[in-house]
């Protein structure tokens, strides 16, 4: 009996020790490293979590953090950290690899005593786009996501139907914005980050339901009524007027 006891604890552990080989080899890794997106300074404590696996983990004082035993395939990987939005990845891993990658998080908005400061990024996307100097020329009407809030708009139709020049009507179930100069049957064009958008074709032209488009990812919005006061760049296919969507980004 004693010599039967010896040799299966003397076996056990080359048994285990080829489970975890076999088990190494149809896994994956997965190292993430996490900085702010700004300043490029590492954040430490990031919670970084697989989705379908449950497998975690937070980085390290280095911003690093290694995940292992991953299953291959595609996972959703969501990362967050106090005082940033948090963020989500889509890895596919193949059985054996060992991957890296890196991650920006962005600075979540601050809220003092009830008043929201004004996101950094919002101002540096506008002033990027031009927003800022085009409204001081005073061509067009302008709307900033400041405003857009304190008019307590819900959707991104009731904020632009307050902009003289502009309505905004329902046109085969689409919320359409139109130019009070021509009647309210001609739609503006509408840009969004600088490239014009494409709905579906109406009797009056290109439709673009406004609703589609997230108000809280909204940082501005330009309109100009008429070729004369219109930016050139946007000008080519200006009937009606034009409607310039700015995002965060």
């Amino acid at each position: 009996m004693r010599f039967a006891f010896l040799t299966i604890f003397l076996l056990a552990p080359t048994f285990v020790l080829a489970q975890e080989q076999v088990s190494s080899s149809q896994t994956a890794t997965f190292k993430l490293h996490v900085t702010d997106f700004d300043t490029g300074i590492v954040l430490q404590y990031a919670d970084v979590i697989i989705r379908d696996t449950g497998i975690s983990g937070s980085t390290d004082h280095n911003g690093i953090v290694e995940l292992i035993g991953i299953p291959a395939g595609v996972h959703v990987i969501e990362i967050s950290c106090e005082n940033y939005e948090s963020d989500v990845l889509v890895v596919t891993l193949e059985a054996g690899e060992a991957k890296e990658g890196d991650l920006r998080l962005l600075k979540a908005a601050i809220e003092l005593d009830g008043i929201e400061v004004v996101d950094e990024r919002v101002i540096g996307a506008l002033e990027r786009r031009g927003f800022y100097e085009r409204e001081e020329r005073g061509m067009g009407r302008y709307l900033s996501k400041a405003k857009m809030e304190e008019r307590g708009s819900i959707l991104l139709s009731e904020a632009v139907r307050t902009l003289p020049g502009v309505s905004v009507i329902i046109y085969e179930g689409s919320t359409v914005a139109v130019s009070r100069r021509r009647g309210n049957t001609c739609p503006l064009t509408i840009y969004l980050d600088g490239m014009q958008m494409y709905g579906f074709q109406g009797e009056q032209g290109n439709i673009v339901d406004l609703d589609t488009i997230p108000l809280e990812e909204v940082a501005g919005v330009e309109v100009y009524i008429g070729p004369s006061e219109t930016p050139i760049e946007y000008s080519r296919y200006n009937q009606c007027g034009v409607m310039l969507i700015w995002s965060r980004l």
